[in-house]
């Protein structure tokens, strides 16, 4: 694949490529483990995966929080990052029994870390792998399906790399967006403005059930009671009650 010729297609494939990947481990929750360059083939202007023997799954929870990671990542937003890593480690993430204020910090600088490299330098699975770190620093223990997609991750984009170095490998994952649901009546509405979105703009919807217990709020009873002086701190997170204040 690194001898496909210059030009648009080398380009479009690159992006594709990326693409890809977001979608069979966001999406699929079934990916291609061992995408190292040798297990592609450049053949009319497209690429072909080779040697399916090492692939991956991700169970629908984990990876609807893994695209959270990465939207968190995309967006520089170090507080969203604790959360979605805390969500991600489940019981063994509770917020109480974590330095939440360092830990916050810490992922802070791991951001900036990478959101000043030059787009060829910014590797996703070195990332990952960095998060994974530092949440075991704090006892936070993540799912394996997290390490094993940052290796894929990581061998995926030595391709991406020499195909198009100036592609940015947060570009894609800003074509998702999360939307949550309550209700099975939300989701019957849901669908349908995603699937129109998905048509006219190429924005690909992710849904996340609430919690059991949150499943009477809503976000416009939660504007109401905020604009009216009420306190909605109990009700979502501090980064949403600090915006509604």
């Amino acid at each position: 694949v690194l001898r496909a010729p210059p030009g648009p297609a080398r380009l479009e494939a690159a992006r594709q490529l990326l693409e890809s990947y977001y979608c069979q481990v966001m999406e699929e929750g079934f990916f291609h483990a061992d995408p190292h360059p040798g297990n592609m083939k450049w053949w009319n202007d497209r690429i072909y995966f080779l040697d399916l023997g090492m692939v991956g799954e991700v169970e629908p929870a984990v990876r609807e929080l893994m695209l959270l990671l990465l939207l968190a990542f995309a967006n520089g937003d170090a507080e969203f990052l604790a959360e979605a890593t805390l969500a991600l480690a489940g019981d063994d993430g509770r917020a109480d029994e974590v330095d939440l204020p360092t830990f916050q910090a810490e992922l802070g600088e791991l951001i900036g870390r990478y959101r000043t490299l030059k787009l060829s330098e910014i590797q996703l699975g070195p990332m990952l792998d960095a998060l994974i770190e530092i949440a075991a620093s704090h006892s936070i223990r993540l799912p394996a399906a997290l390490a094993m997609t940052g290796k894929a991750f990581g061998q995926m984009q030595l391709a991406v790399t020499e195909l198009d170095p100036e592609l940015d490998p947060f570009e894609s994952i800003n074509g998702f967006m999360v939307k949550g649901l309550r209700t099975a009546a939300d989701f019957e509405i849901e669908q349908q403005m995603a699937l129109t979105n998905h048509s006219v703009t190429g924005v690909r919807t992710v849904y996340l059930p609430c919690r059991a217990d949150r499943g009477y709020i809503s976000s416009r009873l939660g504007r109401e009671i905020a604009r009216n002086g009420g306190s909605v701190n109990h009700l979502v997170p501090q980064c949403v009650h600090d915006a509604l204040r």
